[in-house]
């Protein structure tokens, strides 16, 4: 009212807003102008305006305020730098917080251009930043965004991600201004660098293990998947990660059958109870075939009721294989030791039980000559030298178990020794059953006594008939060379790299099972009938072979047959002539006595009174002494010559190398000769005698000791 007088009155136009209600109340803004009209007199006759309604453009201009102001509080909230850059000129305006995310006050900034911002950019980011600025300045409507370093007022670099947009440009759509924003992205950039280098980790320790790091889903509905798994996937399953992400049935499809059950129970048990899951497992491969693998992995379970676990699968075949190898040699270890313990007990009851077999066998014979014409008695005496005669058959392959018994080796030809038994090996087997002898190729030749491969083969044979039974079968004795290298001799326990002579003897009889196979070499264990069978076959092979340094290797299963292969060391030098055994010598010629003087020393009183008495009968001259001390107090004091000195070997006080040597002393000439029941060490390595001496086996006869005895004073002349 007061502008509409003012015009009336004073002639004052005016343009003012006003609010006014129309009928029904609604309140309208409008634009409201006048001014005012004169007469020719120039008085004021009237008023003339206008009125315009504003009212939606006042509410538009209302809403853009408003989103202004929210706008700013958003930018000012979220610590955006905000700039404008007027491209013609490089005039760059910034906000505060653009100013404070590089730790300026905004005044310390001004006045910026293009140049200067452009100037702080780390110069490894302004070529990409460049070039997102050009693309966005030259294409309309394309937006400028890059992420780069920029320097912090203290010398480090602020990462930040920048975004703008041209808004104006000029009648030729050249570029007049750029608006945008900064963001301050440095923690998140460290994290994603932090994520990268975590994933290079993974990624090359996955690269260095010999297997997998995997995820297992089990989901409830009993699916299961590997979300992830590292490329070693490949080496353990011979799949790839990609197919199995979404279903891990090809991984189960590769476990062994007879593991797959017990594997899928540990997985069942451990999504239970939420525990570690540990198992190892057999793997069958397409291109590697049968591995062994090992799995140990942490669960957790889900929102949505699945299970996940994180764990790792290795190979660990080799590291398997090498523990069924370690218990299969502790096994034998043991066997070893046990058979050593039984050998040890066996030799020394052999000890003692060949000298009073050798008793017995003397007493009879001396008997025996002396009841010529009593035909019942001599008869008894007979029976009682047989008696004692296979007792000591069974005391001589106790004692080849144990090692202990006496051997005299020589060069020999193996495939010639084995033609020459087969016609008493064909008798032994029987005629149903087939003798096949293959013999090897070139030169043969072992160091061995010849009654040691007697013993081999007849015990083997004898072995093979039994396991054939009562049906037509076949035997095969065969020989050929090993060369055994380093690794050949490690996978063959007891073994030496180094060229041996290989004696096979195969039958296809019934074969044995994994019990039987445990104690083969064990004496007295047999799988015969009570009364068919000592079970010292095989332990007297096993004793020879040990003997002669050379090893065993059987195979054998239940319906399949047997095979033995005795491995024994390869001799070069041409064989030896066949001096004839004890036996054979006194087989050739009745014994002969002499008038020389014999000295015996034994500690067991009835072996020294029947050698003595076997040697009296001949006409020598004996001297008997019961220990070691006796005989040097005798021969010092003894003025004659003695020619010849027999003495056991293991006796108290001292053995009878020892009592060879002082004696020697005192009587530089003797002869000597050597008994025992089984040897030790003192007189033979491992049981072998050396060249040069002569020995006598208890228990012995009148004829081998007369023989012996004979021969060595017939050298010693």
């Amino acid at each position: 009212l007061a502008a509409v007088e003012r015009c009336a009155t004073e002639g004052s136009p005016y343009e003012l807003e006003a609010r006014l209600r129309r009928p029904g109340g609604e309140v309208r803004t409008c634009i409201v102008t006048g001014r005012a009209e004169r007469n020719t007199d120039g008085e004021i006759v009237r008023l003339a305006g206008s009125l315009h309604d504003v009212t939606e453009r006042r509410r538009a201009e209302q809403a853009l305020d408003d989103e202004r102001r929210r706008l700013g509080f958003v930018i000012e909230a979220s610590r955006l730098g905000t700039w404008k850059w007027t491209v013609p000129s490089g005039e760059l305006v910034l906000n505060e917080a653009w100013a404070t995310m590089l730790g300026h006050t905004l005044a310390e900034l001004e006045p910026c251009d293009y140049h200067t911002w452009a100037s702080r950019v780390h110069p490894d980011d302004m070529p990409a930043v460049r070039a997102q600025v050009d693309a966005s300045l030259a294409e309309s409507g394309r937006d400028f965004e890059a992420e780069f370093r920029i320097r912090h007022a203290d010398g480090h670099w602020v990462w930040v991600l920048s975004r703008g947009r041209v808004m104006t440009r000029d009648a030729e759509g050249r570029p007049l201004a750029m608006f945008g924003i900064h963001a301050d992205i440095t923690a998140r950039k460290a994290a994603e660098i932090a994520l990268r280098d975590s994933h290079a980790l993974l990624d090359n320790l996955a690269r260095l293990i010999p297997g997998v790091i995997y995820q297992y889903r089990l989901y409830p509905d009993g699916r299961s998947a590997f979300p992830y798994a590292s490329p070693g996937v490949d080496y353990i399953y011979e799949v790839t990660p990609e197919q199995v992400r979404e279903d891990a049935a090809l991984v189960f499809d590769r476990l062994h059958p007879e593991d797959l059950d017990r594997v899928r129970a540990a997985i069942a048990e451990s999504a239970r109870a939420l525990d570690t899951f540990q198992a190892d497992f057999r793997v069958v491969l397409p291109r590697r075939g049968q591995r062994w693998c090992w799995s140990q992995a942490e669960p957790r379970r889900l929102e949505d009721g699945s299970v996940l676990w994180h764990g790792i699968i290795l190979d660990v075949t080799e590291h398997k294989l090498a523990e069924i190898e370690q218990d299969r040699l502790r096994e034998q270890l043991a066997q070893a030791q046990k058979i050593e313990s039984v050998g040890r007990l066996a030799g020394g009851v052999a000890h003692d039980f060949n000298n009073m077999l050798n008793v017995i066998l003397g007493h009879a014979e001396l008997a025996l000559a002396r009841t010529s014409d009593d035909g019942a008695l001599q008869e008894h005496l007979e029976q009682i030298s047989q008696s004692a005669q296979r007792s000591a058959d069974l005391t001589r392959q106790l004692l080849a178990f144990a090692r202990k018994q006496t051997a005299t080796p020589r060069v020999l030809d193996l495939d010639a020794t084995v033609s020459s038994m087969l016609k008493m090996l064909g008798r032994l087997i029987g005629e149903d059953i087939e003798l096949v002898w293959r013999p090897g190729a070139g030169p043969a030749r072992i160091h061995i006594d010849p009654a040691q491969v007697d013993q081999i083969l007849a015990n083997l044979c004898v072995n093979a008939r039994d396991a054939i039974g009562q049906r037509p079968g076949k035997i095969v004795i065969e020989t050929d060379h090993l060369d055994l290298g380093v690794a050949g001799s490690t996978s063959r326990p007891g073994s030496s790299p180094g060229e041996y002579l290989m004696l096979s003897v195969s039958d296809d009889g019934c074969g044995m099972d994994d019990e039987a196979m445990a104690h083969i070499f064990e004496p007295f264990y047999t799988t015969k009938a009570a009364g068919e069978g000592t079970g010292l076959g095989l332990a007297t092979v096993y004793g020879v072979v040990k003997q002669n340094d050379g090893f065993i290797d059987v195979d054998s299963e239940p319906g399949r047959g047997t095979t033995f292969r005795i491995c024994l060391p390869r001799h070069d030098e041409p064989r030896t002539a066949t001096p004839g055994t004890p036996g054979e010598l006194a087989a050739a010629a009745a014994p002969v006595g002499g008038p020389e003087t014999v000295m015996i020393v034994e500690d067991e009183t009835a072996i020294l009174e029947l050698t003595a008495a076997i040697l009296e009968r001949l006409g020598y001259a004996v001297i008997t002494a019961a220990s070691p001390e006796e005989a040097i107090r005798i021969a010092d004091a003894e003025d004659r010559p003695i020619d010849l000195l027999i003495t056991d070997v293991i006796m108290p006080e001292m053995n009878g190398r020892d009592l060879v040597a002082r004696i020697h002393d005192r009587h530089p000439g003797i002869a000597h000769i050597y008994m025992s029941g089984y040897t030790a060490d003192v007189i033979t390595h491992q049981g072998v005698l050396d060249d040069d001496v002569d020995f006598v086996q208890k228990p012995f006869s009148s004829t081998s000791l007369a023989s012996k005895v004979r021969e060595v004073l017939d050298r010693a002349r």
